[in-house]
């Protein structure tokens, strides 16, 4: 927790905002729509800052339960000019990766992006509500159809 309603905040920011919103869309956000998720979930952080204790895994949380809601249908979103040169560190495949990450169901889409954002099957859980078994499961099942989707590809 902190006392400071401003201490670290900033800092949180600058090492949060990219992998946020790379993590939206690992969850089959557009990148247009990746980002404003990445902001909702900071205006809502600056408002509950002092009562969190994990900014990392409350933003994640918060930005699952935003690409979720959106009800949008997953499909391939193909980067402008303007968001190439903002992911230009980004490697060349990452369209592919995120279109095979979108064929997914949203458990095992969820439980992969939580995973590649390196969080174990128990902190998955807690921040989720998912249970520690349904997290394996996911990561597994979303991980045999990621092989066959390469496979495919």
């Amino acid at each position: 927790m902190h006392d400071d309603p401003r201490f670290g905040f900033d800092e949180t920011y600058l090492k949060e905002y990219r992998p946020l919103v790379a993590f939206a869309q690992r969850l089959g956000a557009s990148p247009g729509d990746a980002e404003d998720a990445a902001q909702e979930a900071f205006l809502s952080l600056h408002i509950a800052w002092s009562r969190v204790g994990n900014p990392a895994g409350w933003l994640r949380t918060v930005v699952a339960r935003e690409v979720r809601q959106s009800r949008r249908t997953p499909r391939r979103w193909p980067l402008t000019g303007a968001e190439r040169s903002r992911h230009d560190a980004e490697p060349d495949w990452r369209d592919d990766a995120l279109d095979l990450l979108r064929r997914l169901p949203w458990p095992e889409r969820a439980a992969m992006a939580w995973e590649m954002d390196g969080y174990s099957v128990a902190e998955t859980a807690e921040l989720t509500g998912m249970t520690e078994v349904e997290v394996r499961r996911a990561r597994r099942r979303g991980s045999a159809k990621l092989k066959r989707l390469i496979k495919e590809h």
